[in-house]
């Protein structure tokens, strides 16, 4: 782990981080990769948190972040509703319903949404989060553009605890953070969990 104390600018700081966490993540041996995603899927599907959402709000992971398609199968599967996505013009985020099979397009930002459909609801959640790195603390290091940030400070984002997910070589001492940056409640790695409990 590194993300030590720095006298770096907090944008400087993070961008450096940014490129330091996409080495790693980039040097990862496809077939462990594999292996640890299946870990990931399967610890977040073990949390309790997991078993009493009515409703999983997910992702379609970018090719730096850990896949965890297989959550969103099992929770459809369970009866769960399933929520990916979508950036919106002014680059807040709106969740939209989606089901195994369903199309997803590619929007500008290169990221797979959903179509449209059905709006999230108010009803008890477990928001998945991707980002480029985490702390102990549950500290989160985003692409930059504070999309995750907005969501989770707003009342949807509050629907139930935010689970921070990465591989174990995302995970950093400290993760620099300014006034608008979000902490996750946990953080699952392939290794095991941490637990933040900032607001849950």
């Amino acid at each position: 782990m590194t993300g030590g104390t720095s006298t770096l600018p907090l944008s400087v700081e993070k961008q450096r981080l940014r490129e330091l966490v996409a080495v790693r993540v980039r040097s990862l041996d496809s077939e462990a990769r594999c292996r640890m995603e299946e870990a990931i899927a399967a610890r977040i599907v073990a949390l309790e948190a997991f078993r009493h959402a009515e409703q999983i709000l997910s992702y379609a992971a970018l090719r730096d972040e850990a896949d965890v398609g297989q959550v969103a199968i099992e929770a459809a599967a369970r009866g769960k509703r399933v929520f990916l996505p979508v950036v919106k013009d002014d680059g807040n985020l709106e969740f939209c319903r989606w089901e195994p099979g369903a199309t997803l397009r590619r929007s500008s930002y290169g990221v797979l949404e959903p179509a449209g459909g059905e709006r999230l609801g108010q009803a008890p959640a477990l928001i998945i989060v991707p980002g480029r790195a985490f702390d102990r603390r549950g500290g989160r290091l985003g692409r930059g553009r504070g999309c995750y940030d907005r969501f989770l400070a707003s009342p949807q984002g509050r629907l139930g605890p935010a689970v921070g997910v990465a591989f174990s070589c995302q995970l950093l001492d400290r993760v620099p953070q300014g006034p608008n940056d979000q902490s996750v409640d946990m953080v699952v790695a392939e290794r095991g969990l941490l637990y933040a409990g900032h607001r849950w």
